[in-house]
């Protein structure tokens, strides 16, 4: 059987740490999500490939790149996106796995991150 490890994060405490500027996000535990932002990939366990996978879906964020369709306005009018996040899933498989040079031993994780999106509208005046 396979060793398996789950954490919980909190984003915005990660992106304090490494200094990204962020100011449409807020963390609230008890979030009700629209939607869930889910990434999966394999590699050798080297953190730089979990780190880029977490700095990804941060950048989906800060950017406004992430919205959820069926509750989405009309966008001429909408200036900007605010979100509310959740605490980030991080669940490693660890065991072989299959890359691009062969089969080594390495990990296979999925990052869930649950979101809710605040439109902020135009001022229309």
């Amino acid at each position: 059987m396979r060793n398996w490890k789950r954490e919980r994060i909190n984003l915005l405490e990660i992106m304090d740490r490494s200094k990204t500027p962020y100011s449409n996000i807020v963390f609230d535990p008890a979030v009700i999500p629209e939607y869930y932002i889910k990434r999966q990939q394999a590699h050798d366990g080297t953190l730089f490939f979990t780190l880029d996978a977490i700095e990804a879906i941060a950048d989906l964020l800060i950017h406004s790149n992430s919205h959820f369709i069926p509750t989405a306005p009309y966008w001429p009018d909408v200036d900007h996106i605010n979100y509310t996040i959740g605490w980030m899933q991080l669940i490693t498989v660890f065991g072989t796995v299959k890359l691009p040079a062969g089969t080594y031993p390495g990990q296979r994780e999925r990052i869930i991150l649950p979101v809710k999106c605040h439109y902020v509208l135009k001022d229309l005046d």
